[in-house]
């Protein structure tokens, strides 16, 4: 928390580019850490019974912020100053930092060797392969369109910028829910729930991609796809620790944080597809290519289903 405050202090007082790009490399360091941490203190502190919900709450943090943060910080940045923003998550972490250590337990361990190899012996496991493909291509179909929600609502729909904040707001609203669902599917059989929440995703990108200028119908279809953006966080993040826990009890806090790190490459992977389509093609092409990354997606758990990996 400390390193993530301070990379958000430099970004804040950044005076040339490379300064700005490095503050940023050190707050994205931080966060897959805090992450997986997080995870690990929601499974170690909730009844069996309730982990699934209070995953589902630690990974609601991203929608919160959305719904929130993103609308706030394009406010700020539009209105008063960019670097504004960063010293307001400046401010609020140091806060946050001194919560945390306050609230959290401090004397949780992980089982067996910490030995750093045989903790990544998990991932020679088939069933941690084919499930580490869900996050990767989920968040690729979405970050296709997401990386260029801005420019899609200014260019395409002529939107004003008050109203671009408001669509951010929904779409984070959207989300928010998207991990609540994910939370109460996850206890039940949620391969098979899953692969018709991205039926309905890959539906709603290609409708993005075919709707044009017709406002409502591009906005429903944005909308209904951010309700699906992290319908898989719960029930693969609960997939990878149980596997980890029956079978690598070492790698328990790395299986934590597969779902976070797979998340990110698939953001990484969709905004580079994204740029590289917008750059070739246009904006207009973005639909074609996030359903594309859905079918995908369906294809790996229509292959966890067909194999019976648990």
């Amino acid at each position: 928390m400390l390193i993530f405050s301070f990379g958000n202090l430099l970004t804040a007082i950044a005076s040339n580019f490379n300064v700005l790009l490095m503050s940023r490399i050190i707050t994205a360091l931080s966060s897959g850490p805090l992450m997986s941490t997080a995870v690990t203190f929601a499974a170690a502190i909730a009844p069996q019974r309730k982990r699934a919900w209070l995953i589902s709450w630690v990974f609601s943090g991203f929608s919160i912020a959305s719904v929130f943060g993103v609308p706030l910080g394009t406010w700020i940045s539009d209105n008063l100053n960019w670097r504004l923003t960063f010293w307001t998550i400046f401010f609020a972490s140091v806060f946050i930092t001194i919560v945390v250590f306050y609230l959290l337990p401090h004397n949780l361990t992980q089982n067996g060797t910490h030995n750093i190899f045989k903790q990544l012996a998990i991932l020679k496991d088939k069933r941690i392969i084919w499930g580490i493909l869900v996050p990767v291509f989920n968040f690729s179909a979405i970050y296709i369109i997401y990386t260029y929600l801005k420019p899609i609502l200014i260019k395409e729909l002529s939107f004003s910028h008050n109203n671009v904040i408001i669509v951010l707001f929904l779409y984070g609203l959207c989300g928010l829910v998207s991990n609540q669902v994910s939370g109460r599917i996850a206890n039940m059989k949620w391969k098979r729930n899953l692969k018709k929440f991205f039926i309905l995703q890959a539906i709603s990108i290609f409708l993005i991609f075919i709707s044009g200028n017709l406002t409502w119908l591009k906005i429903s279809a944005i909308l209904i796809m951010a309700l699906t953006m992290s319908i898989s966080n719960s029930p693969m993040q609960l997939y990878y620790m149980d596997i980890a826990k029956q079978n690598y009890p070492q790698s328990l806090v790395l299986a934590s944080s597969f779902n976070s790190i797979f998340s990110n490459v698939g953001v990484a992977t969709g905004s580079a597809i994204g740029g590289y389509v917008v750059a070739t093609v246009g904006l207009s092409g973005l639909g074609i290519a996030g359903s594309a990354f859905s079918v995908f997606t369906i294809g790996v758990l229509t292959i966890l289903i067909k194999y019976n990996y648990n």
